[in-house]
């Protein structure tokens, strides 16, 4: 309880901080103590009216507010200021009124719950996502010797799968309970199973494993028992490092490696002269990594979904974060509006299915108190949740809790989020996420107009991206992202790759012009020959059998490397 309580009064801390200092407040920072505090407590009252008028135009939102602020009508001039002042102190009202239950020991929060439908916190609630539990876990192992010990004699060993992708707390607190055991002579054994070189997502632990848990003993393997011969001995040598794979089988030849350079308008005729080239039978697919993710999106059926957070602030401002958040296979990776509508969509699906058991949906424990009569009415009640349209779907759902019943409450806050209830509280929630910082009218009116947009796509699109990040594949060609195909494996693999990758104009130029040269790579470019490298090392091991590459730019310069890892180059026409 300590870590949260330390946690919320941090991030009281820091709103009360930018409150004071950001030059976007400067107009509250004029007022006396006495007319903030009168301003705020109006505020507080009238939150349901904000609330409601949040989604308005800047006119009728002033005129919603103004009869109830009018000392402080300067303050609401540009509306987009004024909106993330009091967001700001709402959140500090809710973080107060949490310590206080939490103090008053009250129901509901005695205990920390960490709920996988949420990838942030909702500290106010006493829910934790599962980076916080990763940290608290940390801390709790760092104070306490007593924990460690039962930790200790409890599991006495541990292993951790794919350990390049896991979390640096993970290691921390391994390491820390590995020091212990030595200390107390207890028996403690710890192996981590990965690649180094299959590293490709930024918060992995990476190359870091040995300096952060130190004394690890290390088992090299050098048995691949995915890929044909051909495609192994490309693999080995865009690796180039002291593992030199075979596969684990005899017959293994037989499989083909073809690299073709070509122009970016060849990018269509290739991925179908290919399958051409590659399917012989009916059921068979070809999978396609292809270099940007506006391009899995429009053959993949979703193209207006993608598009509607590709344009939001938050990620035009953190772009990087738009292929993970938006199009990863991960659900813990998921941006928190992606996984909200997931959840949604999810649970659209399960009521679909005449084969979902009841228990996935509604607790077991809420079950038991319902007769018979009741849980078919709440059954019933549910399958009724439909729509053409996010819109419709969640109007649906806002029909069903209006009824007055709190169960259907509790079945949204079980799959969904609490952020759903109305149509406007969930306009609310988008707008806060993605598109903060609002500062004039203009922008405000545009962000209700995206939301409005997004809540308008056919639902049909946004089952499109279900089945896709649920990886339900259909048609003769799937494609993917880079990053989205890690862990799998096909028989016929399609990669499209150029110079630059997202907004990264040199990428795996980098990597050709210097592969053949790796001890004297210039620091500047290090971090980005190593992305590039992992990224292609992941890709074409995907391969089984057929692997495919089209080169879809210029190669001047670094032909030579480009043969030394894949032995010929074919011109594409």
């Amino acid at each position: 309880m300590n870590c949260i309580l330390k946690k919320i009064e941090h991030e009281i801390d820091n709103l009360h901080n930018s409150l004071i200092s950001d030059e976007k407040y400067k107009e509250f920072q004029a007022l006396s103590n006495n007319d903030l505090d009168k301003f705020v407590e109006i505020m507080i009252t009238k939150k349901e009216t904000y609330y409601d008028s949040y989604n308005l135009g800047a006119a009728d939102f002033r005129k919603n507010l103004s009869p109830y602020i009018t000392e402080y009508s300067s303050l609401i001039k540009n509306v987009g200021s004024f909106k993330s002042y009091v967001n700001s102190v709402f959140k500090i009202e809710n973080y107060n009124n949490c310590l206080k239950k939490i103090e008053n020991n009250e129901e509901g929060f005695k205990t920390v719950e960490y709920n996988t439908i949420y990838n942030t916190d909702r500290l106010h609630k006493m829910i934790i996502s599962h980076d916080t539990v990763l940290e608290y876990g940390l801390k709790l192992i760092q104070h306490y010797d007593k924990l460690k010990e039962i930790i200790i004699d409890s599991y006495p060993y541990f292993f951790v799968d794919e350990y390049q992708d896991t979390s640096e707390n993970v290691v921390k607190i391994l390491s820390i309970l590995h020091k212990h055991s030595r200390k107390s002579k207890h028996p403690f054994f710890v192996g981590y199973f990965g690649d180094n070189v299959q590293n490709i997502y930024e918060n992995g632990i990476g190359n870091d494993l040995d300096s952060i848990h130190e004394g690890l003993y290390s088992v090299d393997k050098n048995i691949n028992r995915r890929s044909c011969a051909e495609v192994i001995d490309v693999a080995n040598r865009i690796r180039n490092d002291r593992i030199n794979q075979e596969s684990i089988f005899e017959d293994s030849t037989g499989g083909t490696v073809k690299f073709y350079y070509g122009r970016k308008d060849d990018i269509n005729s290739f991925i179908h002269n290919s399958k051409k080239e590659m399917i012989n039978d009916s059921d068979e697919q070809m999978h396609c990594f292809m270099l940007t993710n506006e391009f899995v999106a429009v053959f993949s059926g979703f193209e207006n979904y993608f598009t509607f957070f590709k344009n939001t602030p938050r990620y035009k401002r953190y772009y990087d974060q738009l292929s993970t958040e938006t199009l990863s296979n991960d659900l813990d990776k998921l941006g928190d509006i992606q996984l909200l509508l997931y959840n949604t969509l999810d649970l659209y699906t399960k009521l679909s299915n005449e084969e979902t058991l009841v228990t996935s949906i509604i607790d077991t424990k809420e079950i038991t108190e319902l007769n018979i009569e009741k849980f078919r009415e709440i059954v019933n009640c549910l399958k009724n949740i439909n729509g053409e349209t996010l819109l419709g779907l969640f109007q649906s759902i806002e029909r069903l809790c209006q009824n007055g019943d709190d169960i259907y409450k509790k079945i949204l806050q079980k799959n969904i989020a609490s952020e759903v209830y109305s149509v406007n509280s969930l306009k609310n929630y988008i707008k806060q996420t993605l598109f903060p910082d609002i500062k004039n009218d203009e922008e405000d009116s545009n962000a209700n107009d995206c939301i409005l947009e997004l809540l308008n796509i056919d639902l049909n699109e946004c089952i499109c991206w279900y089945n896709y990040i649920n990886r339900k594949y259909s048609g003769s060609i799937v494609y993917h992202t880079f990053h989205g195909t890690k862990g799998l494996e096909f028989d016929n693999v399609v990669i499209i790759m150029g110079n630059s990758f997202g907004r990264k104009k040199r990428f795996f130029d980098i990597y050709f012009g210097n592969c053949n040269n790796e001890k004297n790579i210039s620091p500047d470019i290090k971090k980005m020959y190593y992305e590039a490298k992992n990224l292609l090392y992941v890709s074409v091991t995907r391969a089984k059998k057929k692997l495919r590459i089209l080169y879809a730019d210029e190669i001047n310069g670094f032909e030579e490397q480009i043969k030394y890892v894949f032995n010929e180059i074919n011109q594409y026409s």
